[in-house]
């Protein structure tokens, strides 16, 4: 009598194993659960060499970054995207208007592009 109990459910394990086992062949992943390794030997054609980085600078811009540091004179922020630059700008004038810092950051940024 016993035994006839044990057969569906050792039949139900066997079954279930198997679902298992077809469910993860189709899904792409291994028996432990782990996705297949993939083996990329070569980089892309138009990437620099391994441990080589390519660093381009942009043409200079400035533009207004206030330092709340009571000095007009330093409230702009130029880069190149690779640098960094504050500039002392209009260093005789007592009184300096963000315009006037502006058209000075300009002219700057064009001495540095030449």
């Amino acid at each position: 009598m016993r035994s006839k109990r044990i057969w569906p459910i050792a039949a139900l394990g066997i079954v279930a194993f198997a679902a298992t086992g077809y469910l993860l062949s189709e899904s792409g992943l291994s028996p432990n659960g782990t996705a297949p390794s993939i083996d990329i030997t070569e980089p892309a054609s138009d990437a620099p060499p391994a441990g080589e980085t390519l660093l381009v600078a942009a043409p200079w811009t400035c533009h207004w970054d206030p330092t709340y540091d009571d000095n007009w004179h330093d409230d702009v922020l130029c880069t190149n995207g690779l640098e960094f630059d504050r500039p002392t700008l209009r260093p005789d004038d007592d009184f300096v208007t963000e315009e006037e810092m502006l058209q000075s950051a300009t002219e700057y940024a064009a001495s540095l592009n030449q």
